[in-house]
């Protein structure tokens, strides 16, 4: 019979860090924003306004995307730790 070897820690360190990385990309995001806006503080008329609706659309994209990540992250850790802990429970049987 084969035997899966599943490295746990190793597991939970790449859900942990999806969710640093997914974290770093939001705040990235809201900080590139907000030097956007800061610049365009100065545009007026409709090229401004088309420029901040495209911003703003692609702003709620990553955003959306970045909390996707975090929610696989977190997905991946709780997996790996339900995987241990019927691991653990299943070697403690004795048959």
């Amino acid at each position: 019979m084969a035997k899966y070897i599943c490295d746990f820690d190793v597991v939970s360190s790449v859900g942990q860090e999806l969710i640093e990385k997914g974290n770093d990309l939001k705040t990235a995001t809201a900080n590139y924003s907000s030097v956007i806006s800061s610049n365009l503080s100065g545009w007026n008329g409709s090229a401004k306004d088309s420029f901040v609706s495209q911003s703003t659309s692609k702003k709620d994209e990553i955003i959306k995307k970045a909390d996707y990540m975090i929610q696989f992250g977190e997905f991946i850790k709780l997996a790996s730790k339900s995987i241990q802990d019927l691991e653990d429970s299943l070697s403690s049987q004795s048959i």
